[in-house]
């Protein structure tokens, strides 16, 4: 059976739609049919070394489709898929196939007669001259006339050398730059004519532009680099006239790997030392002005430098142009700061760092030792001993730089990191003789500086431990002037509690002083500190019982009563109680506990006396009211 189609564009599109079945999706644009391809997910094989992206393969399956389906028209290329001109459905005949469920009948169309435009021809040329350079590709089509094409692994370089073309002697260049020479002169060897363009990405991937109109030559074609790749290769001849062996590769047309150049450097400072990639750097940046290259050298590993930020310059005129680099201000910077503080006294390393914070300058492998300044000296805290609380040397280190960055003139923000090791931020270098230097410190530090100086203007002779925001105070000694009000008989912990709240409110120090188990014996530990400016007295809170024990020592010494002291969580323990103008050693414990509780109603104290045992007794609840 013959059929034939003359019908409206409406009844066209729906004859082609169902010709082409799945495969495709038919649309009218602008008086023309538009063939879009289905959706391909993945990538096939063009050949033996070309691979097609999906895009292009699901192109490629629908142009062959279109010859099958019998119709005539003139095809062209669009930035997805085909234009139809002119389409005319050819009629076609039924044939017999062997189905699931026997013979059915199926359409058997004649073969297509189609006219392609040269965009056409070119597209399907494309893939087939990358297949006879045999490079392995993987290829994506971008818009009507530009692809992207991708080098894939297993690419041969050794047809086309650069060094020998190039002429090189000094110049050892890397994979990328082998492979990417090699594969231009490939392309350049296929006929395609263009520009070719090099993109961003870990391997080499090439856009590839296409000139309008333009039939494939069957010679070898001009390419036309863009601006990046002349840049690649004109920088690399300008290193070569360096006379510098340099084994070097890109990453990207204005980032550059190179292994750790042989230059002649040395240290510009005899005590304060720049890391070498600095060194080797600076030396390696000079000389690379001489040839007209401007260019950030950067370390990237212990032994690879990395110049970013490429570009070539006049060379008559580089010196000027490149003299205000944000990248060469912070090494000069750097270099400067390193003389400032070798010429006073500084012996270490310095180094440039960038961290989540931002850039900062680094001090490390500190020498103390050998400094001209040494650290504020506490005459009664003990420092010499290896239980000597870490904060305090960081206290006495901070001290240090401190003095020394003033020495050198240098305003920064400091930061100790390690024992060894600082952190130096908002630097900056003081020119004027006038202007003061400022050196900031963390307000941590400045608290622990100003604490140890009260209790050293408290002339307590201990030993600090810090945890925390918590103090451990060890081994006080008590003065012999400080008995009159502490007495003997006094429990030892108690007396060292009373004392050292004495001194530091006496030395404008607030607190909160407490006693706690160690192993092996009891500690006084100071908390909540606060430092009132000036000379104002400080206010010591003690916990519990020992609140009230200075003044009921006071209250004792008034009323002539000796006794042995111990306090509890529960009260005051008395025994040995010694009551002036009482016998207290013939009488019974409940007429001296009268005689005790008649003298503390009229001191104003209230409260509740027990007997603990023979002559032992105890004061609870005790409180001393206001005086009327």
């Amino acid at each position: 059976m013959t059929r034939s189609y003359v019908t409206p564009q409406d009844d066209l599109i729906k004859e082609l739609q169902n010709r082409l079945g799945w495969s495709a999706t038919v649309k009218s644009s602008r008086g023309k049919l538009w063939v879009i391809p289905s959706k391909q997910n993945s990538s096939e094989r063009y050949g033996k070394y070309v691979e097609l992206a999906p895009n292009l393969y699901s192109e490629y399956e629908l142009l062959e489709r279109l010859r099958t389906i019998g119709i005539e028209a003139k095809v062209s290329l669009r930035s997805r898929g085909f234009a139809l001109e002119d389409v005319h459905c050819l009629p076609y005949t039924y044939k017999e196939v062997e189905g699931f469920d026997g013979y059915e009948k199926v359409p058997d169309y004649p073969r297509s007669k189609l006219q392609l435009h040269s965009d056409v021809q070119t597209f399907l040329s494309v893939p087939e001259r990358l297949e006879q350079q045999k490079v392995p590709i993987r290829i994506k089509r971008q818009s009507l006339y530009s692809y992207h094409i991708e080098l894939k692994r297993g690419f041969d370089a050794t047809t086309y050398d650069v060094v020998k073309d190039m002429a090189w002697r000094y110049l050892n260049p890397g994979k990328k730059i082998r492979h990417l020479y090699a594969f231009l002169k490939h392309l350049e060897a296929s006929g395609i004519p263009g520009t070719v363009k090099l993109l961003n990405s870990s391997g080499i991937m090439v856009k590839l532009m296409l000139p309008e109109e333009q039939e494939l030559s069957e010679n070898p074609s001009a390419l036309s680099l863009s601006e990046n790749i002349t840049t690649v290769f004109e920088a690399l001849q300008r290193m070569e006239q360096m006379q510098i062996p340099l084994n070097i590769d890109i990453v990207n047309s204005r980032t550059y790997l190179l292994d750790r150049p042989k230059l002649p450097v040395q240290q510009l400072t005899k005590n304060v030392l720049l890391e070498w990639h600095i060194l080797v750097g600076m030396e390696l940046y000079e000389r690379l002005k001489k040839v007209g290259i401007e260019a950030n050298v950067i370390k990237h590993s212990e032994q690879e430098l990395e110049l970013t930020r490429l570009s070539l310059k006049d060379k008559d005129s580089v010196y000027g142009q490149m003299d205000d680099s944000a990248w060469l201000q912070r090494r000069q910077t750097l270099i400067a700061l390193a003389k400032r503080l070798d010429a006073a006294g500084v012996k270490g390393l310095l180094a440039y760092r960038r961290g989540y914070e931002g850039p900062y300058f680094q001090l490390r492998d500190i020498d103390y030792d050998h400094m001209p300044v040494k650290p504020f000296t506490l005459h009664y805290v003990k420092t010499e001993s290896d239980t000597t609380s870490t904060a305090i040397k960081v206290c006495q280190q901070y001290y240090m730089m401190q003095q020394l960055l003033e020495r050198a003139r240098v305003s920064a923000h400091i930061r100790c990191i390690s024992s060894d090791k600082f952190k130096l931020t908002n630097v900056k270098i003081l020119e004027d003789p006038q202007e003061s230097v400022s050196v900031e410190l963390p307000e941590s530090e400045k608290h622990i500086r100003h604490f140890l100086l009260r209790i050293e203007a408290a002339r307590l002779h201990c030993m600090l431990r810090k945890y925390g925001s918590t103090w451990q105070v060890d081994d006080l000694s008590i003065p012999p002037e400080a008995e009159e009000w502490l007495p003997q008989s006094l429990e030892e912990e108690a007396r060292q509690l009373l004392f050292l709240a004495d001194r530091l409110e006496n030395a404008a120090c607030s607190a909160r002083l407490s006693l706690k188990m160690k192993p092996g014996k009891k500690v006084i530990l100071i908390s909540e500190i606060e430092l009132p400016p000036g000379q104002a007295k400080g206010q010591v809170k003690l916990e519990g019982n020992f609140q009230l024990l200075k003044d009921f020592l006071a209250f004792m010494k008034a009323q002539r009563i000796q006794a042995r002291l111990w306090v509890r969580d529960y009260g005051i323990l008395l025994s040995e109680l010694i009551i002036e103008g009482l016998d207290t050693s013939t009488l019974d414990d409940q007429l001296v506990a009268q005689a005790l509780v008649k003298r503390l109603k009229a001191a104003g104290w209230r409260g509740k006396l027990g007997i603990q045992g023979k002559g032992v007794f105890v004061l609870q609840n005790l409180q001393r009211l206001q005086e009327e």
